[in-house]
């Protein structure tokens, strides 16, 4: 064996060695951090468990005062500790709130998520508002208020979600209808806001719908349909009248949802629109709504030029009481779509 090829050789299994060396102190390193955290999170598990079992003032106060000192300004520990009253549940969170504000302020995890909505750095900002929604930290509300100039659409959207987990309907209408045009919220997303939203939905509604821009009433309203607010019915009946197809489609279609024959005349009229779509919409929602005086309107529709129009009138037709025995009449006519479309939907009702 050459010199030369001796030292190569020495290097290799040096370099084997350092790698295999790295490879055991990542993983003793690794096993260590996760025996700390553990231990910590026992720790502070039962620190808390002392806390929420707590019956007297001075017995809450020397809890507070034990998770204080034990959380310091360690970030990794308010991190922890933010996990384990989050855990606890929304129904602790909300009956203890006045105790836990105390306990938020103590241990200064008011203080540091609000930093967080300081921070130059975007996923810092939503974690912030996420811990601030989750904690309900009504105090936080101007803070999180702030945030909306963001330029990140994932900062905004957890912004809402904070103030809609506040439940403070004056003050997610606001920045809702004051933001409506600058940032883009989609149908998918005002629903998981208003599922979060711990105040009066009814109430959010109200405040928001009339001053919005088209596209946000028409996604309030498509929203509001599954809550059934009647409390609602005059804005879907204004907007009837809308130049937006789209709003005029959602406010048919939250009409429909109320279930009420009392607006069964507003969707016969609507079952003129110059849009099939719209037709379409109509005639679908009078299966909700309709009666005996939907009969003839839906006949003439059963015979629209557009598919869907003809389907939904169909089917609506033969499932408003006595709409079947109605519809064997036009099996005898001579409108060759409207027999077509009676006939489809009866074939698959069988």
């Amino acid at each position: 064996m050459t010199k030369q090829a001796l030292y190569l050789l020495w290097i290799s299994g040096g370099l084997i060695s350092v790698f295999l060396l790295a490879i055991v102190l990542t993983w003793v390193y690794g096993h260590f951090m996760a025996q700390r955290l553990a231990h910590m999170n026992r720790k502070l598990n039962a620190l808390f468990s002392s806390f929420k079992s707590s019956t007297h003032e001075e017995e809450e106060e020397e809890a507070v005062a034990r998770i204080a000192d034990f959380v310091g300004r360690s970030r990794r520990k308010k991190e922890q500790l933010i996990g384990i009253i989050i855990a606890q549940g929304e129904n602790f969170i909300v009956s203890d709130a006045e105790r836990l504000g105390r306990l938020y302020e103590h241990t200064g995890i008011r203080t540091y998520l609000i930093r967080q909505l300081a921070s130059k750095r975007d996923y810092i900002q939503a974690l912030g508002c996420r811990h601030l929604g989750d904690l309900a930290i009504r105090s936080a509300e101007k803070n999180i208020h702030a945030l909306m100039d963001s330029s990140n659409n994932d900062v905004i959207y957890h912004a809402l979600l904070a103030l809609a987990k506040l439940g403070n309907p004056q003050s997610l209408a606001h920045v809702l209808v004051e933001n409506s045009k600058r940032i883009s919220l989609s149908f998918r997303a005002v629903v998981e806001i208003l599922t979060v939203f711990k105040g009066s939905k009814e109430e959010l509604f109200i405040n928001t719908i009339e001053l919005s821009d088209d596209y946000l009433k028409g996604i309030l309203i498509k929203a509001a349909a599954d809550y059934e607010f009647e409390s609602l019915s005059s804005y879907y009946i204004r907007y009837l009248d809308s130049d937006s197809k789209n709003l005029r489609i959602a406010s048919i279609r939250a009409l429909g949802q109320l279930k009420d024959p009392a607006f069964e005349v507003y969707l016969i009229e609507m079952l003129r629109d110059q849009e099939w779509e719209v037709r379409a919409a109509a005639a679908k929602s009078l299966d909700k709504t309709g009666t005996s005086k939907s009969f003839e309107a839906l006949e003439k529709m059963a015979g629209d030029r557009e598919w869907w129009v003809r389907h939904n009138a169909a089917a609506s037709l033969v499932t408003i009481p006595g709409g079947k025995e109605y519809a064997e009449r036009i099996l005898e006519s001579e409108d060759q779509f409207a027999r077509e479309a009676i006939i489809g939907v009866m074939e698959r009702s069988v």
